[in-house]
């Protein structure tokens, strides 16, 4: 098991389908080769230091096949994980990131507030908000075609209970830390079901 100081995040954990399991991708810090880990909670279950300098999704799937032997779990699903790994991993160190900055007030820009041009009261020009959904959210969002109803087990918006850090009121999971913020339930059954699920395993209504 490598050690967890020897290992630079590329991307968030994210869920493997059909499992409660979380797997993230980064780079072996000694090495500087490619690292893939299978975590559930703070828990390191299995990883796997990549010999191809190139990034394999191929290679990818067949550790977590490997690693994670529970019945009839769904590659094709899988495979859309790694997909979307890859592509965060592909952006560089979640460290060397930069983060989204709020736009400058007129404070910040050397105009005071009282300085501040008002707005006409002529100008019928609105606007509203642009709320960008990361790859994340939409590989994670519910089909439009059934209601789900979800329970939070954690803040509805702002920050993660665990670790802080900023979350939407759309989120499953942190981002961040992995830490689950709704729950899932089976409109057929009213059973409690993971996010990603397209059946439902206990009364195998199709979500």
């Amino acid at each position: 098991m490598s050690d967890d100081k020897d290992f630079n995040p590329y991307s968030s954990p994210l869920p493997i389908p059909g499992t409660s399991y979380l797997v993230q991708l980064g780079k072996q810090i000694s090495s500087n080769k490619w690292q893939v880990r299978i975590v559930k909670g703070r828990e390191i279950i299995a990883d796997r230091v990549l010999a191809e300098p190139e990034l394999n999704g191929n290679t990818i799937i067949g550790f977590i096949m490997q690693e994670v032997a529970i019945p009839m779990i769904n590659p094709y699903q899988i495979s859309k994980t790694v997909k979307l790994l890859i592509k965060q991993g592909e952006r560089g160190p979640l460290a060397e990131r930069p983060t989204l900055m709020e736009p400058p007030m007129p404070e910040k820009q050397g105009v005071s507030s009282a300085n501040a041009p008002a707005p006409s009261s002529s100008s019928n020009i609105t606007t509203t908000p642009v709320q960008t959904a990361s790859e994340y959210d939409v590989l994670m969002q519910p089909r439009t075609s059934t209601t789900i109803s979800t329970t939070s087990t954690g803040q509805e918006a702002g920050t993660c209970p665990r670790c802080k850090s900023p979350i939407e009121e759309s989120f499953y999971y942190c981002p961040i830390c992995a830490k689950q913020l709704k729950q899932k339930y089976c409109p057929g059954c009213n059973r409690e079901i993971r996010p990603d699920y397209q059946l439902c395993p206990y009364c195998g209504l199709k979500l």
